[in-house]
């Protein structure tokens, strides 16, 4: 079910709430709990049902094994939990991407399974491997089946993020005052859903036509065409994905209940570190904690950290990271590429050299744009003629190409997109959306986010509501005017 469709919001949406406030009102907190449960998991077989068995199948087979961990302290079932969860990704999402591999290495002809991938099956595993790991390190608490289910299921950080940690959402599960409805934060929760919405119904949308479009051409490519195709992509994945967060944590507000930020205006980044610190908040935090920090202790022995050890475990966090992506060595280079970034970032900063801000930013943004056409290309050969293309070698300007016309108009569009994605506040900052985060003592490598601007800044009101009301019910008729409903680019990690 889709955020934007017209069965979430007119009919499972309303439901939800409804449901729930009635039920933690007169029957208590365990029964409320209970229907978001229940209501989570059939948001996710709506989609496709068959695969409603393999997350339950998951969410049974970790809570027995946490729960082992926990009594125990067994180190063989941690790592026999993590390795099982992990199999079950990698036959799901990489099985059919190794077959071919080997079949180009060895010559063989072993046929494909052409496994269909499951909704969200890369973010619940990754925030149940977590868990595991937590419950080993006694940071997580005595929960219930039905507490570690609605953990993992809850609807509206379930098929693309945020991954949270126990320590973020059980406690708002536990608190029995999170169930009291509040007008505040009940509007607040509205006027980020539908500012999200109308980003991704009105912007990313329609960015995405002219994407495909381009990226569809290639043989008419040209330079002009090609960097337009970067920057429109560049542009669609930011709205795209900063949509679906704003709508997850708009929802779950609705509810009283904080999710953690995912995405803090990452194309204002003055470098590549302070971009990952923006983007995809919860994933790098995960690489962070259970990829770099281990490996990292596992090379230093105990001594401080080196460069070489820094550089070497960056380089494979993001190769991971970009294989996380998606089966495809396209993901593996952009990974690789945002690794090596990151390495030039770390010498510089080690060598003290510095450069003007315009500068620096302006070669962030540049490099985010070319990485950003490696993630859209279908293929590694598809990538290197539309490089070519980007430098050149395809002619500066064809006439032939689809979008010609319109080249001109595009590109002033584009570049008033991106000024306003560099210089307007972001939806948090208009809403006047506060966020606590839940574990000061883990932010080494995050900065500490506090929403405040004086800025188009804006107090949740009934008025601001309405105003939101009226915008967003056009854009519904126009959604449900289209005969196809464009997915979240996230949807299929």
């Amino acid at each position: 079910m889709l955020f934007y469709s017209f069965s979430f919001i007119a009919f499972f949406m309303p439901v939800v709430l409804a449901g729930f406030f009635t039920l933690h009102k007169y029957a208590g907190n365990g029964a409320a709990k209970l229907f978001l449960f229940v209501a989570s998991l059939f948001f996710y077989g709506y989609w496709n049902p068959i695969y409603l068995p393999l997350l339950l199948g998951s969410i049974v087979f970790n809570y027995f094994i946490s729960e082992h961990i926990k009594a125990a302290k067994s180190k063989p079932f941690l790592w026999f939990g993590v390795i099982a969860n992990f199999c079950l990704l990698g036959f799901f999402k990489y099985m059919d991407f190794f077959i071919e591999n080997m079949n180009m290495v060895l010559g063989s002809e072993w046929s494909l399974l052409h496994i269909a991938l499951p909704l969200g099956i890369s973010f619940f595993t990754f925030q149940q491997v977590a868990y595991l790991v937590d419950s080993y390190k006694s940071k997580t608490g005595k929960d219930s089946f039905l507490d570690y289910g609605l953990f993992v299921s809850f609807f509206p950080q379930l098929i693309a993020g945020p991954i949270v940690h126990w320590r973020e959402m059980m406690p708002q599960f536990d608190d029995l005052k999170q169930g009291d409805f509040s007008a505040q934060t009940f509007l607040t929760g509205v006027n980020i859903f539908a500012l999200g919405f109308l980003k991704k119904v009105l912007i990313a949308d329609n960015l995405a036509f002219v994407t495909d479009n381009i990226f569809g051409d290639a043989h008419n490519l040209d330079l002009v065409s090609s960097w337009l195709g970067g920057i429109c992509f560049t542009l669609q994945i930011y709205f795209d994905f900063s949509a679906y967060s704003e709508m997850a944590i708009g929802a779950a507000l609705m509810m009283n209940i904080k999710l953690p930020l995912n995405f803090n205006s990452p194309y204002k980044a003055r470098n590549i570190n302070d971009f990952w610190n923006r983007w995809h908040i919860t994933l790098t935090r995960w690489f962070f904690q259970y990829t770099f920090l281990p490996l990292a202790a596992l090379w230093a022995k105990g001594s401080s950290l080196s460069l070489n050890v820094l550089i070497a475990t960056t380089m494979i966090i993001f190769t991971l990271s970009g294989l996380w992506h998606g089966a495809q060595w396209t993901f593996v280079l952009w990974g690789a590429m945002h690794g090596l970034a990151l390495v030039a970032y770390r010498i510089w900063q080690a060598n003290n050299w510095s450069m003007p801000k315009f500068i620096a930013h302006s070669i962030t943004l540049l490099f985010l744009i070319v990485a950003a056409v490696v993630f859209r290309a279908p293929s590694i050969e598809f990538f290197g003629e539309y490089a070519y293309a980007m430098v050149g070698g395809m002619g500066i300007y064809n006439p032939d190409n689809y979008l010609s016309p319109y080249i001109s108009a595009l590109y002033v569009l584009f570049l008033l997109l991106f000024y306003a994605v560099l210089k307007a506040p972001n939806v948090f900052e208009i809403v006047g959306y506060q966020h606590i985060k839940a574990d000061e003592g883990q932010s080494t490598f995050l900065p500490l986010i506090d929403i405040k601007t004086a800025f188009l800044r804006m107090k949740t009101n009934a008025y601001v509501t309405i105003a939101y009301g009226i915008a967003f019910g056009f854009t519904l008729l126009h959604v449900l005017q289209r005969d196809t409903i464009g997915a979240f680019i996230y949807f299929d990690f």
